[in-house]
């Protein structure tokens, strides 16, 4: 039997994932759990009527400030733009200038 050359060996002492994985069928279970438990906590609290007008009172502030900043930049066609003030346009022709 030959020997394993440097690379197999480094390869062979890499940590594997082992048992991170799980099923299509767990996965869907652990959710409804989580819903079921989430569900509980907001029945159980008194905020449900509170939390429901600010919600509205939220959205409704979130949807003018999302209209003022792409006011504030006229040539902007989403959000991204006008926050980090580059666009995937600019970064690629950025990208080509460097290189």
């Amino acid at each position: 039997m030959s020997r394993k050359i440097k690379r197999q060996l480094q390869i062979s002492k890499l940590p594997r994932k082992k048992g991170c994985y799980i099923s299509k069928d767990q996965a869907e279970t652990e959710l409804k759990a989580v819903e079921k438990r989430t569900e509980k906590v907001i029945k159980d609290e008194i905020i449900n009527d509170w939390a429901e007008e600010n919600l509205k009172e939220f959205q409704k502030v979130e949807k003018k400030l999302i209209t003022e900043i792409l006011c504030w930049h006229e040539n902007a066609m989403s959000i991204r733009i006008a926050y980090n003030g580059t666009s995937k346009t600019t970064t690629w022709k950025n990208k080509k200038k460097k290189n």
